[in-house]
């Protein structure tokens, strides 16, 4: 019973992950702002759409499935994860715009997630029956996962030299630098994390 109760733990973990954040207030509009757009100068918008797409088809390729729109794309990557007695399911919803302004390209990226779970209940007498988690959406808390796609647009499109990886990126919440959920582009359990070099 103690592993059964620890794998519902773990998993319970995982899944909450997505609401729990390390920062108890919200973002201020400004900081949402800065958090989630950025403005580039010497590119098409094309360029700039391309490398967004890129940065997600590195992250689990196989598992994004894109929409493109006059000004960009949305991609959803449904997910899972399963142990012995329990399992969580969802999908990301990532919205990306390139527009352009004279001489710039305005861009802006906003994540969603979808989520729920299930798993088995000890109930005594060596019955278990299963609990169900409703299923969840929100907008992903923070800027972890933002500062993390901008800082690889940024790579695949040439204007830094350094590709951080989810190692480095665990470093820097561990300090505070950045904040919050990044399961998006760094989860060991469901996303394969290529870097431009693979």
């Amino acid at each position: 019973m103690n592993k059964v109760f620890l794998q519902i733990l773990i998993l319970s973990s995982f899944f909450l992950s997505a609401c729990a954040t390390s920062k108890p207030k919200p973002l201020s509009r400004e900081e949402y702002l800065q958090t989630t757009t950025r403005e580039y100068t010497g590119f098409s918008q094309e360029e700039v759409i391309s490398a967004a797409e890129e940065v997600l088809k590195l992250a689990d390729g196989d598992d994004f499935i894109f929409s493109h729109t006059k000004n960009g794309f949305s991609a959803t990557r449904n997910w899972s994860v399963y142990v012995v007695l329990a399992a969580a399911m969802g999908t990301d919803f990532w919205q990306f715009q390139a527009v352009p302004q004279g001489d710039i390209i305005k861009a802006e990226v906003i994540v969603s997630t979808s989520s729920s779970a299930i798993s088995g209940a000890y109930m005594g007498n060596g019955i278990a029956a299963p609990m169900t988690i409703p299923a969840g959406s929100a907008s992903v808390a923070g800027n972890a996962l933002y500062d993390l796609f901008w800082s690889r647009l940024d790579y695949i499109l040439g204007t830094s030299d350094k590709w951080r990886s989810c190692k480095e990126q665990a470093q820097l919440k561990k300090v505070g630098v950045i904040w919050g959920n990044d399961d998006g582009l760094c989860n060991s359990f469901n996303v394969k994390d290529m870097s431009p070099k693979e």
